[in-house]
């Protein structure tokens, strides 16, 4: 989302806070539909919501996690996905929103808190230096060093048949 997409949906969102009724705010509804790109249609939650449901849902739950999960927030964001759809109702939105965000939050917790790795503040300075020797000897005669040969015009095409092919088809 862009800069101004957030500015105009907060705006929205203070708007809303300040004691707007619900008609109005589905006549203000159209800044909104910056932020719909952030949020699923309706069908996947659903399919999100059956999967959790599954038995093979269930049974991977069970292996990664070691218990079942929850799956009442797919069905709410289902429904409030299908109120927004329909009635252009914002309070849904703004729910199916939040809980995206906290998806996307607990995704990236990991990534975040990762206390094994410290994150770059920049590249190294020879990222581009030459490969060792060893490797270099190692690749010679790989396809990749030759479809790079024949991208950079070193050599001609490879062809991909032989000349002659008994191949027949009758």
């Amino acid at each position: 989302m862009d800069e101004s997409n957030k500015e105009e949906g907060n705006r929205v969102i203070e708007e809303k806070e300040h004691g707007q009724s619900n008609n109005e705010n589905k006549a203000q509804a159209s800044p909104y539909i910056n932020f719909q790109t952030s949020i699923r249609r309706p069908h996947e939650y659903k399919d999100e919501y059956n999967e959790c449901r599954s038995i093979r849902g269930r049974f991977h739950q069970y292996f990664i996690l070691g218990e079942t999960t929850d799956c009442s927030k797919w069905k709410e964001d289902y429904a409030n996905s299908e109120r927004w759809e329909t009635l252009k109702d914002t309070e849904a939105l703004e729910k199916v929103m939040q809980n995206e965000r906290e998806r996307i939050r607990q995704r990236l917790n990991p990534h975040y808190n990762n206390p094994v790795w410290k994150p770059r503040k920049d590249t190294p300075a020879d990222w581009n230096a030459p490969l060792p020797d060893y490797l270099t000897r190692n690749h010679e005669g790989s396809l990749l060093k030759q479809y790079s040969a024949e991208l950079k015009g070193e050599q001609p095409p490879i062809p991909l048949l032989p000349p002659t092919s008994f191949c027949s088809i009758m």
